[in-house]
C-alpha cells in the first residue's frame, strides 16, 4: 500500500516527505498530547479535535 502511495506521489510530482511533515504538523495542532492522550478524535462522541 505504501509503495502505491509513494509511486502516485512521484508521478504527480508531490514531495512525499514534505507532505507527511505538513500533515504531522497539522495533527500536532489539532490533537495536542496533553489534551488528546487517552482520548480519540471524534468530537461527536466526546473526543478532542481542535480543527477550526
Amino acid at each position: 500500500m505504501v509503495y502505491l502511495i509513494l509511486k502516485i506521489s512521484y508521478l504527480c510530482n508531490v514531495d512525499s516527505k514534505k507532505a507527511v511533515e505538513d500533515v504531522l504538523v497539522e495533527y500536532e495542532k489539532r490533537f495536542p498530547v496533553d489534551k488528546a492522550k487517552g482520548s480519540h478524535g471524534n468530537k461527536l462522541a466526546g473526543g478532542i479535535d481542535l480543527k477550526q
